[in-house]
């Protein structure tokens, strides 16, 4: 393993939400998921989470992200999800804090973090500018690289998150397919594991820190899956190749 530098994504915390019917506790998953990281993942150079990192989007969930986070040991970049609010978000963590951000590896890898949050709704946009943004960094920059946001890029063939998806995903899929040196693609937003092609560019969904759903490929339901448990996702990854691995805590 000593060829592979590593980073984690974690995505979908909820925290201030209602624990489930089964106890599950979306404050208490978030401190486990840490906990397992620092225990089996220390090695770790940096942790992504994108998007819904409170489930109310309330200075008081923010407050208790912030204390959850500490005392962990790994350098942390956030960004927003449909149920995140950007004032609450910065008042807690920070008036200049972005959301969208690019951030180098030890390595030289870009990535780019990209926020999606639209005010008042579940589905989500990137906007006229910060796609230009995006554009413009990928062209002065070829290097290999990865990118992060909260929506998926495209459609993922599950109508109860297709309807609440990227509003212009149209705009960003030439800007993808002009970058071939993007890697892969790391989301969230539909509390499971899923994989696929976004035009030329691989795309991971990556599992809630906190519950998980049941994919339906038919009709516009949200069911939960009460068996899966939290999970995150772990890259490897050296200047020709990278293994994402789907973690989920012990039961």
């Amino acid at each position: 393993m000593s060829d592979f530098h590593q980073f984690l994504v974690l995505s979908d915390l909820h925290l201030g939400a209602q624990a489930t019917a089964q106890g599950r506790c979306p404050n208490t998953s978030f401190v486990q998921v840490l906990d397992y990281i620092e225990q089996h993942h220390s090695e770790a150079e940096v942790v992504f989470i994108t998007g819904d990192l409170v489930d109310n989007g309330v200075e008081a969930e923010y407050e208790l992200l912030r204390e959850a986070l500490s005392g962990f040991p790994l350098p942390v970049h956030l960004t927003l999800g449909n149920h995140d609010d950007p004032n609450a978000f910065r008042r807690v963590f920070g008036p200049n804090l972005s959301s969208r951000s690019k951030v180098e590896l030890q390595n030289g890898t870009p990535c780019y973090v990209l926020d999606t949050h639209l005010a008042g709704q579940n589905a989500g946009r990137l906007g006229a500018s910060q796609l230009d943004w995006f554009k413009e960094r990928l062209a002065e920059d070829t290097r290999p690289a990865f990118v992060f946001m909260h929506h998926p890029p495209g459609l993922v063939a599950v109508p109860s998150f297709d309807a609440i998806g990227l509003t212009d995903r149209d705009a960003l899929g030439p800007i993808i397919d002009a970058a071939p040196q993007i890697r892969a693609a790391f989301f969230g937003h539909c509390h499971m594991p899923l994989s696929g092609r976004f035009g030329q560019m691989p795309g991971y969904c990556v599992s809630s820190t906190f519950v998980q759903f049941r994919p339906s490929s038919k009709k516009v339901k949200f069911g939960l899956n009460k068996t899966a448990p939290p999970g995150f996702g772990v890259v490897f990854h050296t200047p020709s190749s990278f293994i994402y691995h789907a973690v989920g805590l012990p039961q």
